[in-house]
């Protein structure tokens, strides 16, 4: 009767395992959303790595949702570790996670998948959209996560999964032994027609018998074996955004030294501050009390060795005068000294032949004199008026800080 109970209980665990040991799976861990994408427009990304993810691997391929029925917390992790951890919990064969970012309608996406056997990382693409809207970039991140997807090629074989596998063997065969240690006891009353032999049964009571079914607890710790299993992905959070990294060197020396230097909205140092990054467009931003905000757009590009800056605010105590402004005023100051300079003398040079003959002969003699007083008279006042409005352009400019 024991036997015939064990071998149908074995039975129907084995029919209840047998399905997850069979269908191997491809999780899709949770989609990190960086920069500016709104709550609101996630879904879309989502619904598109998903979509594509279900139109490679039809059935096998589970969304974010589904992942996360099955490995609970350990769905929100998207790294190299929790995708080991997840084959370790379920039969699997990959994890695909995704990373969009979103700075002033610039976005950049990275789609990972990473294989469940060992969490060796099979493919990142990375894609951009430049000035896109919400449904543009969409439409870009779909494009990337096809590309990525359809480099996976063969699937690694999958792994059969470890949390059910010790549990079916220890609760069926400890019951059964439980009613055994009681037939001695019932041989006991034997004696009991002795009176004088009554005492000899108190040291018989199978008290240490009915201790012996002490060991059933044993199981215990084989039941709690797979627990480390689940809490493995929680254990092992460790980011692994090194492969996003890139190796240009990013350089930034910003005056006064203790101006703020942010790129693309984060803050990294200041003063002088230097980051590694990867080709991408960067937005700079130099910002200092009493000083002038600065702000650039650059592009990081991938054959160039990096960038090095040298950025210099404007006092806001100098009226507000930025870079260009005293330039184009220190400018159009020695402009109009050296004309004004030059229409004076020339009106000077004019002023001093009128009145004069036009002939080499005595005035007496010359029937024509020269007549430029006028002209002398407007282009020494021009000139004059020139060379003060370039000396005071000159003078009112504020000196570089």
């Amino acid at each position: 009767m024991r036997h015939s109970f064990r071998r149908s209980l074995i039975l129907a665990l084995g029919a209840l395992l047998l399905p997850v040991a069979a269908s191997a799976q491809v999780l899709t861990f949770a989609t990190r959303f960086t920069g500016e994408v709104p709550a609101a427009d996630e879904k879309l990304f989502r619904e598109a790595l998903a979509s594509e993810a279900a139109a490679l691997w039809k059935g096998n391929a589970k969304n974010e949702a589904a992942t996360a029925a099955l490995l609970g917390s350990g769905a929100t992790c998207a790294e190299a570790s929790c995708a080991a951890a997840a084959g370790a919990a379920v039969p699997a064969s990959a994890a695909i996670s995704a990373r969009v970012n979103d700075e002033a309608e610039i976005f950049d996406f990275t789609v990972s998948v990473f294989s469940a056997v060992d969490g060796k990382l099979l493919v990142a693409e990375k894609g951009e959209c430049t000035f896109c809207n919400m449904q543009e970039a969409a439409t870009a991140f779909r494009a990337t996560a096809k590309t990525a997807l359809g480099k996976v090629g063969t699937l690694p074989t999958a792994t059969v999964g470890k949390i059910v596998a010790p549990a079916p063997v220890v609760a069926v065969v400890t019951p059964p032994p439980a009613p055994t240690p009681v037939s001695p006891v019932v041989a006991a009353p034997a004696p009991k027609p002795a009176a004088p032999v009554v005492a000899a049964p108190a040291p018989k009571p199978a008290a240490p018998a009915v201790a012996a079914p002490a060991p059933t607890p044993k199981p215990a710790p084989v039941v709690a074996a797979p627990a480390p299993v689940a809490a493995a992905p929680a254990a092992e959070l460790e980011r692994l955004d090194a492969w996003m990294k890139g190796d240009k060197k990013v350089t930034i020396a910003a005056t006064p030294a203790a101006a703020s230097v942010q790129i693309n909205g984060q803050m990294i140092g200041t003063g002088t501050a230097a980051i590694q990054a990867a080709p991408q467009k960067l937005e700079v931003t130099v910002a200092a009390p009493g000083y002038t905000t600065y702000t650039e757009r650059l592009e990081l590009l991938s054959a160039a060795p990096g960038l090095d800056l040298r950025i210099a605010l404007a006092s806001e105590s100098a009226g507000g005068v930025d870079l260009q402004t005293r330039q184009f005023r220190r400018s159009a100051g020695w402009v109009s000294t050296s004309l004004g300079l030059i229409g004076a003398i020339t009106g000077a040079a004019l002023l001093a032949r009128d009145g004069e003959p036009n002939c080499a002969g005595p005035a007496s003699q010359c029937a024509e004199i020269y007549d430029l007083g006028g002209a002398g008279g407007m282009l020494t006042a021009l000139g004059g008026i020139a060379f003060g409005t370039g000396v005071t352009l000159l003078f009112t400019t504020p000196a570089e800080p």
